[in-house]
């Protein structure tokens, strides 16, 4: 398989869509968001036909945010994607990938959106095509 983002972006933000009916979900950044939410991102890294099997093996992050002052809320949304995406009964989602490996949290940050300040994380992960 060849990497492709969209349909990668789009189980992951339907798989997301299902924990938290309060949490907006967006497949792609979107320009501006309101707070709580998750956001697929796009590739850090693509390395096309790794010399295992040739697959191309991709790193996206996935953003979750959160009001300032609720930094345990995030840490609660991330662990809640590592644990549906590491724990969904078909590794391969559907056909579209060999599989979606949740890697680690990184990258804490204070995001300012419209003029106010959120609290986000990322949590990586690694795509096998």
């Amino acid at each position: 398989m060849t990497w492709k983002r969209a349909p990668i972006a789009a189980a992951v933000a339907d798989l997301l869509a299902t924990l938290d009916p309060a949490v907006t979900v967006f497949a792609s950044p979107p320009e501006t968001f309101n707070a709580p939410a998750y956001i697929v991102g796009y590739p850090r890294t693509v390395n096309y036909r790794q010399r295992q099997f040739g697959s191309d093996i991709a790193v996206m992050p996935m953003l979750a945010a959160r009001g300032l002052p609720e930094a345990d809320d995030v840490d609660a949304m991330l662990t809640a994607a590592y644990d549906a995406i590491a724990t969904y009964p078909d590794p391969t989602f559907g056909g579209i990938c060999q599989v979606i490996d949740p890697g680690p949290q990184e990258n804490w940050r204070v995001l300012r959106v419209s003029g106010v300040d959120l609290i986000a994380g990322d949590l990586l992960l690694e795509i096998t095509m």
